[in-house]
């Protein structure tokens, strides 16, 4: 009996953990999702300035995105 408690709260420890790990993985997925969306937004209005001949300073400023970016987005 005693064997069986012992081996009922390891399991529980374990059961624990794994929700908590699934739950961080989880919320880690989220946010990654919600930057790449970010990025997204960022690089479609990036596109939409380019697309009215901004100077490409003045996007990258706007938009946050690298000037190195802001180039491969004007160039295709």
């Amino acid at each position: 009996m005693l064997k069986d408690k012992i081996l009922t709260y390891s399991e529980e420890a374990e059961l624990k953990g794994m929700e908590k790990g699934i739950e961080k993985g989880m919320e880690k997925g989220i946010e990654k999702g919600m930057e790449k969306g970010r990025k997204e937004g960022r690089e479609e209005v990036a596109r939409s300035m380019l697309a009215r001949g901004m100077a490409l300073s003045d996007i990258a400023e706007i938009a946050g995105l690298s000037m190195d970016r802001i180039q491969t987005l004007a160039q295709g």
